[in-house]
Parts: C-alpha cells; structure tokens; sequence
C-alpha cells in the first residue's frame, strides 16, 4: 500500500484498484481500494484519503 500511497502523494491524481487477497480456507476475496489526494488551501497535496 505504500507504493500507492506515494503514487498519489507524487502524481496528486486519484487511484482506483481492485485487490485480490486469498483466506486460509483458499478462497478469494476481492477488495476496491480508492485513494484521493488531499490538498491544503495553496493546493498542496498533504496527505491521503482512502
């Protein structure tokens, strides 16, 4: 999650994804993950939402 985190923090632009994760039971759970950049009054992008 850092690598999108930091995508986000650098490029100021939104991402949307779908992460696939397996349960000890072997099935699949797929989870949507959405991180918006947050921006301060001068449009600075100073940390993640999401």
């Amino acid at each position: 999650f850092r690598a999108d985190d930091q995508r986000v923090m650098q490029s100021g632009t939104s991402i949307q994804l779908q992460e696939e994760h397996a349960t000890p039971d072997g099935r699949r759970l797929f989870t949507e993950v959405i991180k918006i950049p947050l921006r301060d009054k001068d449009d600075n992008v100073v940390g993640i939402q999401g």
